[in-house]
């Protein structure tokens, strides 16, 4: 993964696959935190019209077991999952409660653009377009300040998208939050900064988004969202009086999306610590005005200057990854809190071994995807005194001969680890106990004397490594 930012978990450093990149990184680490306490992580594949369309995890110490979905664990109950995923439904139980949220009224697909447009006048603009159902901002557009304005997103949502059932509110100033509750308990909080550039006298806003792509990188969650510039960029940049190319000055900012849109292309930066008392009222009577919502990730818009703020959506099933690698400030081990709540017991086992070992989620995906499974349960951790090596090998070499021999012995002697191949040589990954790590050298050394390996080098040794012994060639 390149670099990692020293505000970032250690213990994570080099443990998330590029097959966990993404939406399947909170899955990951949550089940990668028990897993390594030694409960008995099983994954179960979840299909959509006999198609692979995700997992679900458990999660056991013996005596008791929890099913997870991402984040959330079954202590959420199903109606409390079904209101949170209406937007139009959240939004009456909040106003129930008195709950601070936007004004504003849901539409369903009987009702007509030209009933809409007339609450939207009778409302009073700027106002704020999305979609009932749905979550993460997706089909969300804020700001609209005129009655053409709304009948063209208004055509786009309906009838081109297919998002009949929409609600309609007013636009309300101020800075996009997420903030996780668990158990009546904010667990983590961060801003969700609209997307911007800050000159430094020298490059272009095109070099800068580069730059910043470049920066995004570094988070598995955000590795494989590119941000181009496209036409809604270039429109906004004009109507700022720039383009692409222009050269920003020395801390000036510039702003490349509109507020309240892309929540995908935000800079997630860490406010756990500096949220106001009233906000933190405002997010956690928000998930007590859910029935029985002991979990949730609260959207709000908050007005910094004034201390207010409304809430835009209740999330049962909240992603986490910004928490745990944000784009600024120190990450939140939020894994670490939601399995503290379901598995206690387990709170702190703090066997640091335990960190040096990643399971196989490749080869999860692998069997999954060709239906060769429907359950997998992952091996446990090994116990004992682990010591680890890192061997490199020269050739020449018969691939597949020598890495199946490798892998042969590894598993006769109960290692972990795996061999890869680079460019012209081989990285070969070794975790056990210290006989048995030796008696893998002596192999090693006996492939260099029959003259199969030309040259063997040992190294300083890299964790984590794999559970099981993999090959890639």
């Amino acid at each position: 993964m390149g670099s990692y930012k020293e505000s970032w978990l250690p213990h994570l450093q080099n443990a998330v696959p590029r097959s966990a990149y993404g939406f399947a990184t909170c899955m990951y680490i949550m089940s990668l935190e028990g897993w390594r306490r030694g409960l008995e992580l099983t994954f179960k594949i979840k299909r959509k019209k006999g198609l692979f369309s995700g997992l679900s995890y458990t999660l056991s110490n013996g005596t008791k077991k929890h099913a997870f979905n991402g984040s959330r664990g079954d202590y959420t109950p199903l109606k409390a999952i079904q209101i949170c995923s209406n937007k139009g439904m959240t939004n009456k139980y909040l106003k129930k409660e008195g709950v601070s949220i936007p004004e504003g009224k849901s539409f369903t697909n009987a009702e007509k653009d030209e009933d809409l447009i007339a609450y939207s006048n009778q409302l009073g603009y700027p106002l704020v377009l999305k979609p009932i159902a749905g979550e993460g901002g997706a089909g969300v557009i804020t700001n609209i300040c005129s009655e053409d304005e709304m009948k063209k997103h208004l055509n786009h949502l309906r009838h081109v998208k297919g998002n009949t059932s929409v609600i309609i509110e007013k636009y309300f100033i101020g800075e996009d939050y997420r903030i996780n509750i668990l158990n009546g308990e904010i667990i983590g909080a961060f801003h969700r900064r609209t997307l911007n550039v800050i000159g430094d006298g020298n490059h272009s806003i095109r070099e800068l988004l580069k730059l910043k792509n470049k920066d995004r990188k570094l988070s598995p969650f955000l590795a494989k969202k590119n941000i181009k510039i496209d036409l809604s960029m270039k429109e906004l940049l004009k109507r700022q009086g720039l383009t692409p190319e222009d050269v920003p000055y020395l801390g000036e900012k510039v702003y490349l999306r509109n507020s309240g849109e892309f929540f995908g292309q935000r800079d997630s930066v860490d406010v756990t610590h500096e949220l106001s008392d009233n906000i933190k009222r405002i997010a956690i009577s928000a998930v007590n005005a859910i029935p029985d919502l002991i979990y949730a990730g609260v959207d709000m818009l908050v007005n910094l200057e004034e201390d207010t703020g409304v809430v835009n959506e209740v999330n049962s099933k909240p992603q986490i990854s910004n928490h745990v690698f944000p784009v600024e400030g120190s990450a939140v081990d939020i894994p670490k809190k939601i399995i503290d709540f379901y598995f206690p017991e387990t709170s702190y086992l703090g066997d640091e071994n335990n960190n040096d070992f990643v399971y196989n989620f490749d080869n999860i995906i692998e069997s999954f995807k060709s239906s060769a499974a429907t359950e997998i349960v992952i091996p446990p951790i090994p116990k004992g005194k682990i010591v680890h090596r890192r061997y490199i090998l020269h050739g020449p070499l018969k691939t597949s001969k020598i890495c199946e021999q490798i892998q042969r012995k590894a598993r006769i002697l109960d290692l972990h680890g795996g061999i890869k191949k680079t460019d012209d040589v081989y990285q070969v990954k070794v975790a056990g106990v210290a006989d048995k790590v030796s008696d893998f050298e002596v192999f090693l050394r006996s492939k260099k004397k029959d003259n199969i390996i030309s040259k063997l080098e040992k190294r300083k040794a890299i964790t984590p490594v794999n559970v099981g012994f993999t090959v890639e060639t």
